[in-house]
């Protein structure tokens, strides 16, 4: 995985509404981040829900997609949450820097995250487990929630964190932070540093073969 967008950083003013952003498949926490959503009703942030089975293609939509319908109505029921469904890949790069929080709730095992990746380089303040390879993948910059399989008390535990973040992130530390952030993803996984690595590793296979 790399990424190849990096937004210029603004820091976030104090008292705006805290925009959160969501943008992964529906089976990977987003009942947990609506759990959470539900209590915090009286939180100044709001989440936009770019989820959907319409990423994997008709067929596997036209499979999978009812299964989900009960949490899409969820989502469209609570004030502080917009439900949009599928946008392609191109729209969420172009308006990602709209957006302060990514909060990740994962239920599912990652090897790596290339929604958390994109989220880091455009300098927004993630919250996600630690289940899988995320904090392999994410290192020191996100908050971690200890993953647990209740899912009432891991949305309990991800409210806690986001409620802390929203009344946290207008602090200097924290825009410092995320400006370490983008230049560590800027560094490690952009698609440059990635074409230096795979460039090398072809030439590598080809001298052996040689």
């Amino acid at each position: 995985n790399g990424v190849n967008n990096f937004p210029t950083l603004t820091p976030f003013k104090e008292g705006n509404m805290v925009r959160m952003l969501f943008h992964v498949t529906p089976w990977r926490g987003l009942n947990v981040l609506l759990g959470a959503m539900s209590l915090l009703k009286d939180c100044n942030v709001h989440v936009d829900i770019f989820s959907s089975c319409k990423i994997y293609g008709k067929e596997f939509e036209k499979e999978h997609e009812q299964t989900y319908e009960p949490l899409y109505e969820q989502a469209r029921k609570l004030e502080n949450v917009t439900y949009i469904g599928y946008k392609e890949h191109s729209f969420i790069q172009k308006y990602i820097y709209r957006y302060h929080m990514f909060a990740y709730p994962s239920t599912w095992e990652e090897t790596s995250c290339n929604a958390a990746l994109e989220s880091m380089a455009a300098g927004l303040f993630c919250i996600v487990t630690n289940f899988g390879a995320l904090y392999e993948t994410c290192s020191e910059f996100p908050v971690y929630v200890t993953y647990e399989k209740d899912t009432k008390r891991l949305a309990s535990k991800f409210a806690s964190a986001i409620r802390q973040a929203v009344n946290t992130i207008h602090e200097p530390e924290v825009f410092e932070h995320l400006q370490m952030q983008q230049n560590f993803v800027k560094k490690f996984y952009s698609w440059d540093k990635k074409k230096i690595e795979w460039t090398n590793f072809l030439q590598g296979a080809l001298n052996e073969r040689n």
